[in-house]
C-alpha cells in the first residue's frame, strides 16, 4: 500500500475510529452519531462500487438507515483517484433514485515533513489533556457558537488514540485542536483547531500548531497528514513544516429535498 493510499483509507474511516459509530453493508458503510443528528461530519455513508451490483438497492437501504435515525443521507465515495467519476459516470441513475449530486474541488493533503520554523513565544500554557475538560466547551466552544462540536469532542476525548492538546491563560482555555493516531498504519491525522473568538489573531494558532509539529517530531508520531480548510491554515500549516503530498477529489450525494 501506497502512502496516498494509506492517508486516503484513513480519512475514509476517520470518523468511525473517533466519534463516530458504524454499521456495514453490502457495498457501504453508514457512521452515525445519535448525540447530532445533523453532524455531517459524523452521520454520512461511503459506498464503495467495485462492491455494488445494484446501485439503486445500496442507495434505498443506505437512506431506510438514515430514515430509521432522522436524519438524511449524505453519502460520498472513497477519495481514491478510480473514483473521481463515479458519480458523474452514474448520474442518470443516481437522480432517478431520488438523490442530487454536488462535486468538489480537489482536496491538497500535506505531510509533516519539514522544518518548523515558526518559534513560540510561549504566551500559552499548552497541555496534552488526558481526556475530556469542561473549560474546551464553556471557554471555547459555546462562546464561539458551536454548540455540536461539545459531544463529539467528549466522545473523541473518551476514545484511545486520539490526542487533544490545549492552550491555557490564567488557567482559561483559549484554543485546542484534535489528533488522532491510526490504529492500522503509522500515521496520526491532524483533525480540527478551534480559537476562542476573542484571543483570535494573536498569533495562538501558529503557537499551538509548532508545539504539536514538535510533540509529533519528538514522540515519533510517523506520518502526520492535514487537509487545510483555508489559505490561512494552509500557510501556517507550511510554517510549521507540513508540505504538499497530493490532491484527492470528493463529491456527495444527497436526497432531493421534497
Amino acid at each position: 500500500m501506497t502512502q496516498k493510499e494509506m492517508l486516503l483509507y484513513e480519512e475514509a474511516h476517520y470518523p468511525s475510529d473517533t466519534f463516530a459509530d458504524c454499521v456495514k453493508g453490502d457495498g457501504f458503510t453508514a457512521f452515525y452519531f445519535d448525540e447530532n443528528k445533523d453532524y455531517r461530519d459524523g452521520n454520512h455513508a461511503i459506498i464503495y462500487p467495485e462492491q455494488i451490483t445494484d446501485l439503486c438497492g445500496v442507495l434505498d437501504e443506505v437512506r431506510e438507515f438514515y430514515a430509521q435515525r432522522n436524519s438524511e443521507a449524505a453519502i460520498y465515495h472513497p477519495l481514491a483517484d478510480e473514483y473521481y467519476h463515479c458519480f458523474e459516470e452514474n448520474r442518470e441513475l443516481i437522480e432517478q433514485c431520488g438523490y442530487e449530486i454536488t462535486l468538489f474541488d480537489d482536496s491538497q493533503f500535506m505531510i509533516l515533513t519539514g522544518e518548523n520554523t515558526i518559534k513560540r513565544k510561549n504566551q500559552l500554557d499548552i497541555r496534552l489533556l488526558g481526556g475530556w475538560d469542561d473549560r474546551i466547551a464553556s471557554d471555547i466552544i459555546l462562546p464561539c457558537e458551536e454548540p455540536w462540536e461539545i459531544e463529539q469532542t467528549k466522545k473523541f476525548a473518551s476514545r484511545k488514540d486520539n490526542y487533544i492538546f490545549a492552550g491555557f491563560i490564567d488557567d482559561n482555555a483559549v484554543i485546542y485542536a484534535t489528533l488522532h493516531k491510526s490504529r492500522n498504519y503509522d500515521c496520526v491525522r491532524f483533525d480540527y483547531i478551534l480559537c476562542a473568538k476573542q484571543h483570535r489573531g494573536k498569533g495562538y494558532g501558529g503557537e499551538l500548531m509548532s508545539y504539536i509539529a514538535d510533540y509529533c517530531t519528538e514522540n515519533m508520531l510517523k506520518g502526520c497528514f492535514l487537509v487545510p480548510e483555508s489559505p490561512y491554515s494552509e500557510k501556517i500549516a507550511r510554517k510549521v513544516g507540513f508540505t504538499n503530498a497530493f490532491t484527492a477529489r470528493a463529491g456527495v450525494i444527497n436526497t432531493k429535498p421534497k
